[in-house]
């Protein structure tokens, strides 16, 4: 998250959303290069997660860009208006934890009541 909230990475989208109306194709080539990006591997981690049966998803992309939004929660927002909160560590650590805890209350795996060493 520290690298989607970089004073660098924050003008770049600043700069882009600017000019997208002029020059689509670097939005275009901006989200696959980025977002994009991110989402695919997301979901890449996800699904070795779901194939473990540690997590129940029924669209593993989706899934991955749901966590992925998850994690910016309202900080990607508050970098656009910059008003990242100061430090920022601290935010970013809170936000991602609440995304976990989120998304393992939709997605996580069914835990087993009893495992078969503690049925009588």
């Amino acid at each position: 998250m520290s690298l989607f909230l970089a004073p660098a990475i924050v003008a770049l989208y600043r700069n882009t959303s600017a000019e997208i109306d002029r020059f689509p194709e670097l939005g275009a080539l901006l989200f696959e290069r980025g977002p994009a990006a991110m989402h695919a591997a997301m979901a890449e981690y996800l699904r070795r997660w779901h194939d473990l049966g540690a997590l129940n998803l029924p669209d593993v992309h989706a899934a991955g860009v749901q966590f992925f939004l998850l994690c910016k929660g309202d900080l990607a927002v508050r970098s656009q208006f910059g008003v990242l909160p100061d430090p920022l560590e601290p935010a970013i650590v809170a936000t991602v934890q609440r995304a976990v805890h989120v998304f393992l209350a939709a997605y996580g795996a069914a835990q087993p009541t009893a495992t078969p060493e503690h049925q009588a």
